[in-house]
């Protein structure tokens, strides 16, 4: 038996076209993803934004709530999927659970570089690690296991923007100190980012 999912009741037919696109085929059709709004009725209110702006992205009541008003009045056509949002605010997450700060604003979060100063290889790359009593390392646990307790046959489980390795990077160093960091030490860029994608690896 096939599995089902409440808001992509013809995922198995989505699945099949889906894995025939990837071997480089085609089952009657191209693959395609569409969505819409469905007519739903008046008395389905959106979830009330809360107060503090911080919890729009860290209230994982609001989160789950969220997520089922958007699925629900979402039509998923085609090879579409509906994807419980574990929370995609703009901002990477990695460079936080090594310690960057970041402010949430309505719409992304900002970072302030934590280590803008001296030289690039004034630091020790191997000195930066993931605490386990780091607020957002923490976050991201429970909201990865809302997601997927939450989106179990109904839709599939969502994961953080994790953020790529130069990306963490500049928000760690700063966009322009890394740029003239790649001008005067591109080696020492070079293996600061391959211990980056080190520590990305172990969410794979």
């Amino acid at each position: 038996m096939g599995m089902e999912f409440l808001y992509k009741p013809d995922w198995e037919a989505a699945k099949e076209r889906l894995l025939a696109w990837w071997e480089g085929e085609l089952i009657n059709r191209c693959v395609v993803s569409v969505t819409a709004a469905k007519n739903n009725p008046p008395d389905d209110p959106r979830p009330l934004l809360p107060e503090k702006t911080e919890d729009r992205w860290l209230d994982l009541d609001y989160i789950s709530r969220r997520n089922e008003y958007h699925m629900r009045r979402t039509f998923y056509g085609g090879e579409s999927l509906p994807v419980w949002n574990a929370g995609y605010p703009g901002w990477d997450m990695l460079q936080t659970y090594l310690g960057t700060p970041i402010k949430l604003d309505e719409h992304t979060g900002w970072h302030s570089p934590m280590i803008a100063g001296g030289k690039l290889t004034d630091y020790d790359y191997n000195k930066f690690k993931i605490a386990p009593d780091n607020k957002w390392w923490l976050f991201s646990q429970k909201v990865h296991k809302l997601s997927k307790e939450q989106s179990r046959g109904k839709c599939f489980p969502g994961l953080h923007d994790l953020g790529y390795s130069g990306d963490i990077l500049a928000a760690m160093r700063g966009t322009e100190n890394l740029l003239l960091d790649l001008i005067e030490c591109p080696e020492y860029v070079a293996e600061f980012d391959k211990y980056l994608i080190k520590l990305f690896m172990i969410f794979l």
